[in-house]
């Protein structure tokens, strides 16, 4: 199963919602029928940094493996674009819209999927697709109140555990005082993490 982790506390300039928006079409074209697809945002109000699923549904067949002497090609093409990327487009849009937070616990949703999923034995995480601009912010810590980065005894506890999951992230680029902090270390911080979580892949896109 594949898990998309938007991270909207900061907000997506028009350009990059477009680009977001065309990554989730890319990511469902690599889904196989059946494969489950979640989405999740990042929110302290349900765990210590994930929300309940946005969407969570398996994609249904498509009208390209339809066996039109068995199978109603119309009513497959229907149920794909109505029940399931109709509701995606739905959430994406949303997702995509400006938000107001005051944290941005990226570390914490991150080990709350890992504990999730580690507790469901029959799902299993093959892609953790990230969407944010790295820049963690909660009670935890924050990268808006050290001037330098690191990768302490405190925050190695906080660290999930993602052994064999292909990791992909979109980094949102900022402006301004967010910009100057993500040019200190930002992506080098995060490589490490999930080097120490044992992701199988670490992928990176800046999202312009």
């Amino acid at each position: 199963m594949t898990v998309i982790l938007f991270d909207k506390t900061g907000g997506f300039l028009t350009r990059q919602s477009r680009m977001i928006t065309k990554v989730i079409e890319s990511k469902v074209s690599d889904l196989t029928e059946g494969e489950r697809l979640t989405i999740f945002k990042l929110d302290d109000r349900e765990y210590k940094g994930l929300s309940l699923p946005l969407f969570d549904k398996c994609l249904p067949q498509s009208e390209e493996t339809v066996n039109e002497l068995i199978e109603n090609k119309h009513m497959i093409a229907k149920t794909f674009n109505e029940s399931f990327m109709a509701d995606l487009y739905s959430i994406t849009e949303s997702l995509t819209e400006k938000g107001d937070a005051n944290s941005s616990p990226i570390m914490e949703s991150l080990a709350d999927i890992s504990s999730l999923y580690g507790i469901n034995k029959k799902l299993r995480l093959k892609n953790i697709i990230l969407i944010s601009d790295l820049l963690q912010h909660s009670d935890d810590f924050s990268f808006y109140n050290n001037s330098s980065i690191k990768l302490d005894s405190q925050k190695l506890s906080l660290v999930p555990d993602f052994f064999g999951v292909d990791v992909e992230i979109y980094w949102l680029l900022r402006e301004g005082r967010e910009k100057t902090i993500q040019n200190t270390g930002v992506l080098e911080w995060w490589e490490n993490v999930f080097i120490t979580s044992e992701a199988n892949e670490f992928k990176v896109r800046k999202i312009r």
